[in-house]
């Protein structure tokens, strides 16, 4: 009787004792699961490798952040010569947007931080990790409400915050001094960096699928993509390296570098752009871009605006419509840039309460009788001042931006394949400017050669 006592309390205590090493092997706990062709489910993605398939990995998620523990080998490796793959019962599948997500290192386990008009970090209990240090010392504080004043004897700033509200810039397990008020209570304590953080910080689409003849599509990574973490909506993430397998850089890869190097080019590379051009200073004035809803899904619509100056505005949208009120903009070229591309039934339109005096502006007119392979239409200009304008295609209404020389006094407009018709070329500048001459040229071989077969009208 005493034996059957003895191994009923055993039982429990192994059941609850840490050492893991008794029931898992430590080898195989966080090994991706390997699949083969034959064992694909549907509506399920995998990373292929060679002839080896890995389902996408889930870790968990507090706040706006992933949290990564051992379960960060069970994250599949997907490398540039590979694809994303699907097996679905339908013929046609959606293109993905993945989102891409920073490695943060090691941080105090708080997310959702928020920083106050004084500078000062504010977070709640609520906001802690459950089984970090910070969640276990702010449950023995006199308020679930904090405001840090000073992190290791430095100001809050000196802490940048990522986009998932964790405090960066401490190593693995580093000891951290807090002074804070809990409440209307100060005080100082030590919390450890014993969190790895990952947060979000670029959206990325997938090339479109590829239905394959061995029963699955295929989703490859663009060639901008950048070794990562990515995020297939609630499928889960993979390890993305920009090369193939076995080839690597000497320290390995860096999973933080932007894709893009600007705002500029993420713009030019992932959005619809549209030019719209401001010819004297304007006041009240409202921009609105309406667009199908039927031809996209409204939650992944974005429409950005651009100033001449490169200042980004948002232009909120819902319903198939985008909309933004500014009390006054300047002449120039204004850029509406509206993702994702495949959005349909654009419209722009664009009014204004009262508008200053307009800038002059000069405008030619070319009429081509014959196609041209390769055409720049330019203007030289005397002055200082401020200078824009763009190309129509009158008949078609297709419309490009001058490209701006300050150097040489010159503006540039190529176009490859100048269709036969009417162009109109507008030149917009402030009275310290003078516009002196504007034609069209056919490009060969590096040089401009001026076109006889046009008429050209200035004005």
């Amino acid at each position: 009787m005493s034996k059957a006592k003895l191994i009923l309390m055993l039982i429990p205590m192994l059941l609850l004792s840490s050492c893991s090493k008794i029931f898992v092997n430590e080898k195989t706990r966080y090994t991706p699961d390997r699949y083969t062709i034959s064992d694909l489910a549907n509506k399920t993605y995998y990373v292929k490798d060679g002839s080896s398939f890995y389902e996408l990995y889930e870790p968990s998620k507090e706040g706006l952040a992933y949290i990564l523990g051992g379960d960060v080998e069970t994250i599949p490796e997907f490398y540039k010569d590979e694809a994303v793959v699907l097996q679905t019962q339908s013929t046609k599948v959606s293109d993905i947007v993945l989102t891409r997500y920073s490695d943060e290192g090691f941080s105090l386990g708080i997310t959702g931080i928020t920083v106050n008009a004084d500078g000062n970090y504010e977070f709640t209990e609520g906001k802690t990790v459950k089984g970090t240090s910070a969640h276990d010392i702010s449950k023995r504080c006199p308020s679930p409400n904090f405001v840090i004043e000073m992190i290791n004897g430095k100001k809050c700033s000196e802490y940048p915050l990522s986009t998932s509200g964790t405090i960066q810039g401490f190593y693995e397990n580093e000891n951290v001094s807090l002074a804070l008020y809990s409440g209307s209570a100060y005080i100082e304590i030590e919390m450890v960096a014993d969190t790895h953080f990952l947060s979000s910080f670029e959206e990325l689409e997938m090339d479109s699928p590829i239905l394959t003849k061995l029963g699955y599509f295929a989703y490859t990574m663009p060639a901008v993509a950048k070794s990562g973490y990515y995020h297939l909506g609630n499928a889960g993430f993979f390890r993305y390296h920009d090369h193939v397998k076995g080839e690597c850089a000497a320290g390995g890869d860096n999973l933080n570098i932007p894709t893009y190097d600007t705002i500029e080019s993420e713009l030019a590379s992932r959005f619809i752009q549209y030019s719209v051009i401001v010819s004297a200073k304007n006041y009240d004035v409202k921009f609105d871009v309406s667009y199908d809803p039927a031809s996209v899904d409204e939650d992944t619509v974005r429409c950005v605006m651009q100033s001449p100056d490169g200042e980004i505005y948002e232009m909120p949208s819902a319903d198939g419509l985008a909309t933004l009120t500014l009390a006054e903009i300047g002449a120039g070229k204004w850029t509406i840039n509206l993702y994702p591309k495949g959005i349909s039934g654009v419209n722009i339109n664009v009014t204004s309460a009262r508008v200053a005096d307009e800038s002059p502006c000069v405008e030619y007119m070319f009429t081509v009788e014959n196609s041209i392979p390769s055409a720049v239409f330019s203007s030289t200009y005397s002055g200082k001042g401020q200078v824009w304008g763009s190309v129509e295609n009158v008949d078609t209404s297709e419309s490009r931006m001058l490209t701006l020389d300050e150097m040489n006094r010159k503006l540039t407009c190529s176009w490859n394949y100048l269709a036969a018709g009417t162009y109109r070329m507008r030149i917009y500048h402030y009275n310290d400017t003078t516009i002196l001459s504007g034609t069209l040229s056919e490009q060969s071989d590096g040089y401009d050669t001026e076109i006889d077969i046009i008429e050209s009208q200035g004005g």
